[in-house]
């Protein structure tokens, strides 16, 4: 699943937010709230997750 817009940047060159890939959508990265696009006043659910050999893994 890719999550960065279309140069590798998932985050805005400020790191204040995440760029949705598919809609564009501005999320806070601290709150994971939605500040701009089709979503604004949701938010992102936050997930657990461990870094391991260099890999994200979801913990469930």
């Amino acid at each position: 699943l890719p999550l960065d817009q279309d140069d590798n940047q998932l985050l805005t060159k400020d790191g204040r937010h995440l760029r949705c890939h598919h809609h564009g959508a501005l999320y806070d990265a601290s709150s994971g709230q939605c500040v701009l696009g089709p979503c604004e006043g949701a938010g992102l659910k936050p997930l657990k997750i461990e870094i391991k050999n260099g890999a994200a893994w979801l913990l469930t």
